[in-house]
């Protein structure tokens, strides 16, 4: 397949499109309650905010674990080498 070439799937599995493929669509929506199932008329959105939110909660301990270690000087990701490219081309 060529890169040019746009009209077929880059990622393999199941989705119809890359997007469902890399995000997993089908299988994060088969985690929300079924509306006609609910027990009460809001628990699609209760369940909707709190998911969303253990997400944020997880992006958010993970910058906290890459900041402690840029602070702490140690080179553990692609970013920490490109901000060190760029102070010691600032520093000569």
């Amino acid at each position: 397949m060529a890169v040019d070439d746009l009209t077929e799937p880059i990622l393999p599995g199941p989705g119809a499109s890359d997007y469902e493929r890399y995000l997993r669509t089908d299988e994060l929506l088969s985690l929300q309650p079924d509306p006609e199932n609910s027990a009460h008329r809001d628990e699609l959105l209760f369940t909707t905010v709190h998911q969303s939110s253990e997400l944020w909660l997880k992006l958010a301990w993970n910058e906290v674990e890459q900041a402690t270690r840029l602070l702490a000087g140690t080179k553990s990701t692609p970013r920490s080498d490109c901000c060190d490219a760029r102070r010691s081309a600032f520093s000569t």
